[in-house]
């Protein structure tokens, strides 16, 4: 990486700290088109970028694809956070936009009628339960950190009690649970949903 797309990923880093998200993108997407599929950050805020463009342009199956791009990328955008050269309280923040970023993205999905399939809804909890995962992975007991996985996982939880009959690739709503029931004791379990019909 050039000394030019290394200071768009710290200008980026810098607004995203700052809040604001779309001065952050703006850079984040310079880094991306310069070195496609090499800095996983700057791939899922682009695939952010993208998302709300496309929505607010009425194109809703890109912003299909672009919700897709953001899932698959997010373990690797979180590894890329934890090893940047930002100050400790720089990444927690870093980490908190990502999981504010795409958290609402799969309830809001089928919520809006954008897509309601179980390949959709699969995909957005499956990312969640990812998302949840690689920030405890990267950044261990730290509690400002296990608060944003346990809110990432909170929503996978919910949704897959809402969906229940589809296949999450094996992952269970209880395990996850479990997980956040270390971050807050208190928390109970969303009921399964009756029977839900959606498209596949």
């Amino acid at each position: 990486m050039s000394q030019k797309e290394y200071q768009y990923l710290k200008t980026a880093r810098s607004f995203l700290v700052l809040g604001e998200m779309d001065k952050a993108c703006v850079h984040y997407a310079k880094v991306s088109q310069d070195h496609p599929g090499e800095v996983a950050e700057a791939e899922f805020f682009e695939a952010y970028m993208g998302y709300q463009s496309l929505l607010a342009e009425n194109d809703t199956a890109s912003a299909v694809n672009a919700f897709r791009a953001m899932a698959a990328c997010v373990e690797n955008a979180v590894k890329c956070v934890k090893a940047s050269d930002e100050e400790e309280i720089g990444k927690i923040l870093i980490v908190t936009a990502m999981v504010q970023a795409y958290v609402p993205v799969t309830r809001y999905l089928y919520t809006r009628r954008i897509s309601t399939s179980s390949s959709t809804i699969e995909t957005g909890v499956l990312g969640l339960y990812a998302l949840g995962d690689a920030i405890k992975n990267a950044f261990g007991a730290n509690p400002e950190t296990m608060k944003q996985a346990a809110e990432a996982w909170k929503e996978g939880v919910s949704i897959q009690q809402q969906f229940h009959a589809y296949k999450y690739q094996g992952a269970r709503a209880e395990d996850y649970a479990a997980k956040i029931q270390k971050v807050e004791p208190n928390y109970t379990m969303p009921s399964k949903a009756g029977c839900i019909s959606v498209a596949k």
